[in-house]
């Protein structure tokens, strides 16, 4: 969920409907740290890009955890997964880069 983009998408596991996912978990875990998760078919994480420092992210799990992100950054990468932040959101901008936002968890409830 991105309060400030009115971005609302759910998030699938590797292997499932990858055709039409909107955004699917690559790595990581709220808990666990380096927490990715990568953007699908569709145009909703296009909007990232209008997220500025400070903005909020907030990721609910399947037991209503939620969990919140504060965006620190954005860059390009040649290989999106190369970041550090403990939240990296991100989509492919053309065949040879990835749009990536890095975010610092601020609080969990």
């Amino acid at each position: 969920e991105v309060p400030s983009l009115d971005i609302m998408a759910p998030v699938m596991s590797s292997g499932e409907d990858d055709e039409e996912y909107f955004v699917r978990w690559i790595s990581g875990s709220p808990v666990k740290g380096q927490f990715r998760l990568i953007g699908g078919r569709s145009d909703v994480f296009r909007k990232l890009s209008g997220l500025k420092p400070g903005d909020r992210v907030i990721f609910t799990d399947v037991d209503g955890i939620r969990y919140g992100y504060e965006v620190m950054t954005q860059y390009h990468l040649k290989k999106w997964d190369e970041g550090d932040n403990e939240l990296l959101l991100c989509y492919e901008s053309d065949d040879d880069t990835y749009f990536v936002v890095g975010c610092s968890m601020i609080l969990t409830r």
